[in-house]
């Protein structure tokens, strides 16, 4: 009798630790949202309203804390997710320039060495010029640029960045000859256009609306589909008869092989997010951002589709790259 009730008090504690196992539900602890870039610009705007939505409207039980790994040409950030395999608890901000990177040297990581929770959307890119420029149309820029061949100067942001492959892009499709003159950001190569050092600059609307908005550039066109109410005069590629839309994207990169129930967990956090009021005003009008959420597999085949458009376009600006996508 005194061994059958030990043995029911074996099985009982057992049964107490089992489902103790099984209640220990994602996520265990604060995640941490890696931030590849300096602190100060849009991935520190984008995390910190992350953080700040996701903890302060109950959307998740745990805080999320920036974690800034700079440098690399954000590949310290990436090499960190891609080494927590399978770890829900840690996320990281991309953009166009995070997708390039394994595409163009051997950093040691692979796309496919990540997850993708969410792509928020995208930044627009806009063409700006002086406002005493010569040019007071995108076709005007066209026109010249054909008759001068390669005389014709833009500065943007640095080589492989959104910006200029959007240019190349366009530029290709119109035959086009041109010399890019990189920098690092918006600011930079809009103070050339604001010196006329330049014809013209590139940005991402959330870094170029505040010019146009002060009058010290001009906007020529976006690469949105419909105007933007932040810059409602500035006309897009597709009402002047282009066929032509790009952007920089934003979303959120995790650790491969994420475990099923993570992956849900995350998808629906997200997804509330996303749809929420302050999302709308804290994040999209502030910075002029156009939402199209994608969360999980058509996150994950929205990169690997970017990753394709950006290498054809790398190659055709002659760039070796390291890796091929299929």
């Amino acid at each position: 009798m005194k061994r059958l009730a030990f043995l029911l008090a074996i099985i009982c504690c057992l049964s107490v630790i089992v489902s103790g196992f099984a209640a220990a539900a994602f996520p265990e602890s604060n995640i941490t949202l890696v931030i590849p870039n300096p602190p100060g610009g849009s991935a520190t705007v984008l995390g910190t309203t992350i953080a700040s939505i996701m903890t302060e409207e109950n959307i998740i039980p745990v805080n999320i804390d920036l974690d800034y790994k700079p440098g690399g040409n954000m590949m310290i950030a990436l090499a960190f997710i891609a080494n927590n395999r399978g770890n829900p608890h840690y996320l990281m901000t991309f953009t166009a320039s995070t997708i390039v990177a394994p595409l163009l040297e051997d950093v040691g990581v692979r796309l496919d060495d990540v997850d993708v929770p969410v792509v928020f959307g995208y930044d627009s890119i806009v063409l700006m010029t002086h406002p005493d420029s010569p040019f007071k149309t995108f076709n005007d820029v066209v026109t010249y640029a054909k008759a001068n061949p390669g005389k014709l100067t833009i500065a943007g942001s640095s080589a492989a960045s959104s910006p200029h492959m959007a240019w190349s892009l366009l530029a290709h499709s119109l035959g086009i000859e041109y010399t890019y003159v990189p920098f690092d950001g918006t600011a930079p190569a809009a103070a050339m256009a604001m010196g006329r050092q330049v014809d013209l600059c590139l940005g991402n609307l959330s870094g170029g609306g505040d010019f146009m908005r002060s009058g010290t550039l001009r906007g020529l066109a976006i690469t949105s589909s419909e105007r933007q109410s932040t810059v409602p005069d500035v006309p897009t590629f597709v009402e002047m008869g282009y066929d032509f839309t790009f952007g920089t994207p934003r979303g959120l990169f995790a650790p491969a092989d994420l475990p099923e129930d993570a992956r849900q967990y995350l998808k629906e956090a997200l997804t509330k997010m996303v749809t929420s009021e302050r999302w709308q005003k804290e994040f999209v009008e502030r910075n002029d951002f156009t939402p199209a959420p994608l969360f999980m597999d058509d996150a994950v085949e929205f990169v690997r589709r970017q990753a394709e458009i950006y290498a054809e376009i790398l190659q055709r600006e002659g760039m070796e790259l390291f890796l091929t996508v299929n």
